[in-house]
């Protein structure tokens, strides 16, 4: 069997994962990534990146041992980040390909990756971007088409020239419908309490979903992003309804002349809606006012950044 190994590079928010998830048959997939969750959470510690890449390094070097499909999903923005792999890889059989998803507007970058990263942040990582120095076959991605063809091409060049590869590779998605649905089923296990544990067994056992672990996680953020979404419209819709009762409350009393009973309601609507000035609270002891004060905290370094 022909051993394939592609490698990822782009800017965050271009795509590179999301294919990744959506190909048949399922690739092993190294990411550097997936060594930044803690307790479920994805985080980027400048402390840990040492660990992180040592743990990456060796998830790859045992893929290269076990697996003949291995996709490398980092942003790879320079070409020594990855050259050590291809050297490795080739070494051990494989025919290496870069998928370079060519850069879209920043601020799209900005707004659609899942790891928020900021717009300042994408600039500075678009200005360190380095071409490739044509060590493998390299394919420009703009579109899910250009996905498809270099899959297609890929296939192709294994089928004729003798490859025993298990099934054809294919660019698959389901539709955005199908996606809504999943997301909604999701979201309702986290309302009744269910584990991140639970959820990812609960989908392994939906075998026509067809996902990868790493896709889960995309499941779970977004079913975590529509229950704050729907949290928030019935705060809204809550906050709505209290200023249509005032505003009843405050038409009765001006046809009554309470004008002591209005300004109340004005008050209360105000405070509602967060126009009201905050209140100034003195700290007193025994009566007197406090003057002054030091606070200190333990186990703070003041030159700790």
């Amino acid at each position: 069997m022909k051993k394939i190994l592609i490698i990822n590079r782009g800017l965050p928010g271009s795509g590179k994962s999301y294919w990744v998830n959506h190909v048949e048959p399922h690739p092993e997939v190294a990411s550097l990534d997936d060594f930044r969750y803690i307790d479920g959470k994805y985080v980027f510690d400048s402390k840990r990146e040492d660990a992180v890449k040592n743990k990456f390094k060796e998830k790859v070097l045992s893929l290269l041992n076990t697996a003949s499909f291995i996709v490398i999903d980092n942003m790879n923005l320079v070409p020594k980040n990855y050259k050590w792999i291809i050297d490795k890889a080739e070494s051990e059989g494989f025919e290496c390909f870069l998928f370079s998803f060519k850069p879209k507007a920043l601020r799209v970058h900005a707004k659609y990756n899942k790891h928020n990263v900021s717009y300042q942040r994408i600039l500075v990582m678009n200005k360190s971007y380095q071409a490739d120095d044509g060590q493998a076959n390299n394919f420009v991605i703009e579109n899910n088409k250009d996905i498809e063809n270099a899959l297609t091409f890929i296939d192709n060049k294994f089928t004729y020239s003798g490859s025993d590869m298990v099934a054809k590779v294919s660019y698959k998605r389901c539709s955005k419908h199908e996606l809504d649905m999943r997301v909604r089923e999701v979201a309702k296990l986290l309302i009744g309490g269910a584990s991140t544990f639970y959820v990812h067994e609960f989908i392994r056992d939906k075998k026509d979903w067809n996902i990868t672990s790493r896709q889960v996680e995309n499941y779970l953020r977004k079913a975590r992003e529509l229950i704050s979404d729907i949290n928030n419209r019935d705060i809204e819709m809550a906050i709505s309804e209290q200023c249509e009762r005032l505003d009843d409350l405050y038409r009765r009393s001006m046809g009554l002349q309470d004008f002591r009973t209005c300004l109340s309601i004005t008050a209360e609507k105000n405070k509602l809606l967060g126009l009201h000035r905050p209140v100034k609270h003195d700290l007193t002891s025994g009566g007197d006012k406090i003057t002054g004060f030091v606070v200190s905290v333990e186990g703070e370094d003041d030159n700790d950044e």
